[in-house]
C-alpha cells in the first residue's frame, strides 16, 4: 500500500466521505462542501469523485471560481467517461453562469392575458422549438369525476399581432 493510502486511513477520510454524502442527501450543501474540502485536503486521489461532488455543490452555490477549480482538479485525477463528461459540462456551465451573472439579459415578462395565469393551478408549461406554440396543464374543478378535479391541456398558437 502507498504512503498516501496509509496516511488517508490515519486521517479518517472515509467517515468524512460518508458525512459529505449524507449532507448532500439531506440538502445541506454548505456542510457537504466542508467535508468534501476536508476529503480533498487529506487525499485528492483517495476518492476521485470527491472533487466532482464538491464542484457541483459549489456551482449550485454560485461559487463559480471554486467550482471551476474543482472540475479541473477532477479532470486531472479521473478519466471515467461519464464523470469526465459531467466535469467538462460543468466547466462550460461555470463560464456561462459567470458571464450571465456579470451581464444579465433584461427580463421583461408580459402577461399573456386572461386565458393564462388564472386562479386554477397551471403547470408543466412548454414552448415549442419554433417559439410559436405554448402548451400547459391546468387543474380545474369538475364535480363529475371522483376527486372533483381534472387536468386539462391548453394549447395556444402565437399570432403576428403579439
Amino acid at each position: 500500500r502507498s504512503a498516501e493510502y496509509l496516511a488517508s486511513r490515519v486521517m479518517f477520510i472515509e467517515p468524512r466521505i460518508y458525512l459529505a454524502e449524507m449532507f448532500e442527501e439531506q440538502d445541506r450543501p454548505l456542510d457537504a462542501i466542508t467535508y468534501w474540502n476536508e476529503v480533498l485536503g487529506i487525499s485528492p486521489k483517495y476518492f476521485t469523485p470527491a472533487s466532482l461532488h464538491l464542484a457541483q455543490l459549489e456551482f449550485r452555490q454560485q461559487r463559480f471560481d471554486d467550482a471551476e477549480k474543482h472540475y479541473r482538479l477532477f479532470l486531472t485525477l479521473d478519466d471515467e467517461p461519464m464523470r469526465k463528461a459531467r466535469a467538462l459540462l460543468g466547466l462550460e456551465n461555470c463560464a456561462f453562469a459567470r458571464e450571465a451573472v456579470q451581464h444579465p439579459v433584461p427580463f421583461d415578462p408580459k402577461n399573456l392575458g386572461a386565458g393564462v395565469n388564472t386562479a386554477d393551478p397551471e403547470y408543466y408549461p412548454c414552448i415549442t422549438a419554433d417559439d410559436a406554440t405554448l402548451l400547459f396543464t391546468r387543474r380545474v374543478a369538475d364535480p363529475s369525476v371522483p376527486y372533483g378535479m381534472q387536468e386539462d391541456f391548453y394549447v395556444s398558437d402565437r399570432t403576428d399581432s403579439v
